[in-house]
């Protein structure tokens, strides 16, 4: 995957959609809860504002150290946003076992209107694509070599996957 050229391509490509006028708009009021939510204790402040699992406002606690400006905040669910698109191609490349699929798999994700909008929206939705792409990729490569990382990466990304969206 690392050497696959194409796929560097796609990715730049996708990363160059998501990153298009990401600080353009301002914050809408779905995405002031969320980054509201992130702040204090992200347990119980998420579950009374949100409704939404403690992931993604944990994360967004710790990135809104760095900083506050709406395309910083946006630039966490863009970078999660861009890796999925090789966390897709990595989910086809297991499940078709070729590079060509798994790349026409990884330029429609990366060119696709819901996954950018989701990578330019301060909401949990690009953790979850990332997480559902990365989790049955893993479950593959737990069923075809079941050892020890296999299963703790397996189990780690289950984890994170129930802590990233309920529904």
């Amino acid at each position: 995957m690392i050497r696959d050229r194409w796929l560097w391509i796609i990715i730049l490509l996708g990363a160059a959609v998501r990153l298009y006028g990401l600080g353009s708009r301002s914050l809408s009021n779905d995405e002031c809860q969320q980054f509201w939510a992130s702040q204090g204790n992200v347990l119980v402040s998420n579950r009374d504002i949100t409704l939404d699992p403690p992931l993604f406002a944990m994360l967004l606690h710790v990135w809104s150290l760095l900083g506050r400006s709406e395309t910083w905040l946006r630039l966490l669910p863009c970078l999660l946003g861009i890796l999925g698109i090789p966390s897709v191609y990595a989910l086809s490349r297991r499940l078709c076992g070729h590079a060509a699929p798994a790349r026409v798999a990884a330029l429609f994700f990366a060119l696709a209107p819901y996954p950018i909008r989701y990578s330019q929206s301060l909401r949990v939705y690009s953790l979850t694509l990332v997480l559902c792409a990365l989790l049955p990729a893993a479950w593959l490569a737990a069923m075809e070599e079941s050892s020890l990382r296999r299963r703790l990466q397996l189990a780690l990304l289950a984890g994170a996957g129930l802590l990233a969206m309920y529904g």
